[in-house]
């Protein structure tokens, strides 16, 4: 096992005389809280590494969609059958209402006739007049809801169906029914133009969370999906305060994720009009660990700025009894316990101790010497 300083192989695969092949870790799955299948082993593996693990349903999910093996309908359908069959029937018919005028609007946005019927865009009439309608549809490709585009100058831009049975937005991400599986990362948005759009120029993994607040809900379902969740809200004020809410989340839970800051006033819808959107993940797409990382620094800088502007005002016989290298020290080991609280994936931890020897002794020495 690769995170376990063994002196002989703790994991071990037996194949036995019938052809089966089974698993298990003498180093910590001892307990035997995890069958030898490979969906128990799945569920191992998802633990070990996020410290949580995901349900039995979830691991043959997982494989299925790995193996690309559909799903027969589960429980889950069978109980809830009326009201997912009336909400699919309800979705067919919005789509057949879609006017030429709403058309030309979504033509506009950039999306084509392909992409309408992909996303089974349709039409629907509110208490605020007509609308846009984009269905929601779950993981095992049931409509659970619908969320509108209010085409009225009153009334909210955005509504979505009200919280039921079958559909809570706490614990909803629009797109969720068409990941790759091979994918590791998932792209979380604000909005449902910025998910068919990225799609549409082949960013995989998109979602969006319908205008609400990223929440632990939300972060479980990344968990059971085992995905690297990667924020990418929209490039304004409240995109920013979205974004530490979220980051925050990740971090209390010591779960690994990653920040592409958006420019000012642009979302990724207008990155995909524009044609660079997937150079721009890419290249601006950052640990939040080394985020955090930079803060810290320009802190640092800042404190060292400030010191050499005092000291430089001082006397110059007085200078001699300020020395800038015991003042670094000083902060450094002050910020030892800031750089402490950082949640560092183990797969980055030796570049993120080898940073510290490199520019801050001082903290490496306070948290790492013994």
């Amino acid at each position: 096992h690769p995170d376990h300083n063994d002196k002989t192989p703790s994991f071990t695969i037996k194949e036995w005389p019938n052809g089966n092949m089974t698993w298990h870790c003498f180093g910590c799955n001892q307990d035997n809280k995890f069958s030898s299948d490979c969906f128990g082993f799945m569920q191992w593996i998802h633990s070990h590494n996020n410290e949580s693990s995901i349900a039995f349903a979830d691991a043959v999910r997982l494989l299925a969609e790995r193996a690309g093996i559909p799903i027969e309908k589960d429980r889950y359908y069978l109980k809830f059958k009326d009201i997912l069959d009336h909400k699919k029937i309800q979705a067919i018919g919005y789509t057949k209402k879609l006017s030429d005028k709403y058309r030309d609007y979504l033509y506009s946005r950039g999306l084509s006739d392909n992409d309408l019927v992909t996303w089974h865009i349709g039409q629907h009439h509110t208490q605020y007049g007509t609308c846009i309608a984009f269905p929601l549809i779950d993981r095992a490709h049931n409509v659970i809801g619908f969320s509108v585009r209010n085409m009225a100058e009153e009334g909210p831009k955005y509504m979505n169906s009200r919280n039921s049975e079958v559909f809570n937005k706490s614990r909803y991400l629009y797109g969720i029914h068409d990941l790759d599986p091979n994918n590791p990362y998932l792209i979380i948005t604000e909005g449902v133009f910025d998910v068919i759009l990225a799609r549409k120029h082949g960013i995989s993994n998109v979602v969006c969370t319908l205008g609400t607040a990223f929440t632990e809900e939300h972060l479980k379902l990344c968990q059971a999906m085992n995905k690297i969740p990667v924020f990418t809200f929209d490039g304004d004020e409240a995109g920013y305060k979205a974004t530490e809410k979220a980051v925050k989340l990740c971090e209390q839970n010591k779960i690994e994720a990653k920040v592409c800051m958006l420019p000012n006033g642009i979302d990724l819808a207008d990155l995909c009009q524009k044609g660079y959107a997937q150079a721009y993940l890419i290249v601006h797409t950052k640990p939040v660990w080394q985020l955090r990382l930079t803060q810290l620094r320009e802190e640092y800088y800042n404190a060292l700025q400030g010191f050499k502007k005092m000291r430089n005002a001082l006397p110059k016989q007085l200078r001699a009894f300020t020395s800038i290298n015991l003042y670094k020290l000083k902060v450094q080991q002050e910020m030892a316990p800031l750089f402490k609280s950082l949640f560092i994936p183990v797969h980055s931890l030796a570049y993120f101790k080898s940073y510290l020897q490199e520019h801050f002794k001082g903290v490496y020495n306070a948290l790492y010497s013994v």
